[in-house]
């Protein structure tokens, strides 16, 4: 929720600018100091969990043979998270998903340092998402090297992002750009496959048990 923020900086490009010449965690928070968020909100009715689930999700996962090996990683959770407080409702929603926030060092971490983490009141669900699975310290890793790779990173991330192409066409579409796609795609279907990460154990931070929500 808090790097989504980050969006709204005036930069075109926002990779060279935010991720290469600054660190996005510093320029976002430094930006929330300047353009407080009066109300935040999160639209978990569909979620993405997985290694690269902030890309695209499947609904149905097959190998070469076409057997299906999982149902991908889109999971209808039905949840909206709202407030007026930006750092309670990133909480929550980490929390929603098995994180722990006082192991977060970057995003939420430096926002908690910036402006102090205030009492909430969390009215609801208080429970994690069922079989949910977490990204891994690996991924983050390899995530956080190769946004310092440049072109590399360019190519990746560009080549696997995925949107709408009838509600959002693209202003051009070139050889280079189709070669790059299919590359994109294969490696990044090829990750989803294997279905690596940290498998979140059901827990409820409220007075329900999560076996009766």
């Amino acid at each position: 929720m808090i790097k989504n923020t980050y969006g709204c900086l005036p930069a075109r490009d926002k990779f060279t600018e935010y991720h290469q010449k600054r660190e996005v965690d510093t320029a976002t928070i430094d930006a929330l100091k300047h353009f407080p968020v009066h109300f935040a909100a999160i639209d978990a009715t569909w979620s993405l969990d997985g290694p690269l689930g902030y890309k695209e999700g499947f609904d149905v996962v097959r190998d070469e043979d076409g057997r299906i090996l999982n149902t991908g990683n889109i999971h209808r959770t039905d949840t909206v998270i709202g407030g007026r407080d930006l750092l309670a409702v990133e909480r929550v929603g980490m929390l929603k998903m098995g994180l722990d926030p006082a192991e977060d060092s970057r995003f939420y971490g430096q926002a908690v340092e910036a402006f102090g983490e205030r009492d909430f009141e969390w009215v609801g669900d208080t429970c994690t998402y069922e079989e949910w699975l977490n990204i891994g310290e690996a991924t983050c890793l390899q995530l956080d090297i190769g946004e310092e790779l440049g072109v590399m990173a360019h190519f990746f991330g560009e080549s696997m992002a995925h949107v709408d192409p009838v509600l959002f066409p693209p202003y051009k579409t070139t050889w280079v750009r189709k070669v790059m796609h299919t590359v994109g795609r294969y490696f990044f279907v090829r990750k989803v496959r294997g279905r690596k990460g940290i498998r979140v154990v059901p827990r409820c931070h409220g007075p329900v048990d999560c076996r009766d929500c």
